[in-house]
């Protein structure tokens, strides 16, 4: 795949963040690795490098470099250096405080008859029996309890 080489050209106030970006403490590694290739681009410093010096000088593929630049060109520093905000949240869990309580009530409460003693399959069924939910994996029971430090024996 054929890249195509612009020059970046940075002001004085965009180089100022730059800086502040590569040379915080508080930044994220990838932040900080952008902001210093795009440091390393700019044609109006001196330590300006080409794509393949600054890959090598980083350690990092010449793609990355060809596509922090091309971030940078399409939506600037915040695009190029930051990560993009989700669109959409994230699923929101099945479970809320009031099926959580039931869901512990279940496994607190005497086995079905036939068995000995909850399984957290047993306990699966037995809420989508109740329809608390309409579906439930027997692993998410499972980190609930161990969340809470109930076991089943």
């Amino acid at each position: 795949m054929k890249t195509i080489e612009r020059s970046i050209k940075l002001e004085a106030a965009e180089r100022e963040l730059l800086i502040k970006i590569a040379r915080g403490n508080t930044r994220k590694a990838k932040e900080k690795l952008h902001a210093k290739i795009l440091l390393k681009s700019d044609e109006n410093q001196e330590e300006f490098l080409t794509p393949i010096k600054v890959a090598a000088l980083f350690k990092i593929s010449k793609q990355t470099v060809a596509s922090v630049k091309k971030k940078y060109f399409v939506g600037g520093i915040e695009n190029a250096v930051f990560r993009k905000k989700r669109e959409t949240p994230p699923v929101p869990s099945k479970i809320t405080g009031d099926i959580e309580a039931k869901i512990i009530q279940i496994a607190c409460s005497a086995a079905p008859v036939g068995h000995n003693k909850w399984a957290l399959r047993l306990i699966a069924d037995k809420v989508v029996e109740l329809q608390y939910v309409d579906s439930i994996s027997h692993q998410t029971i499972k980190r609930l309890l161990k969340k809470r430090n109930l076991s089943l024996t």
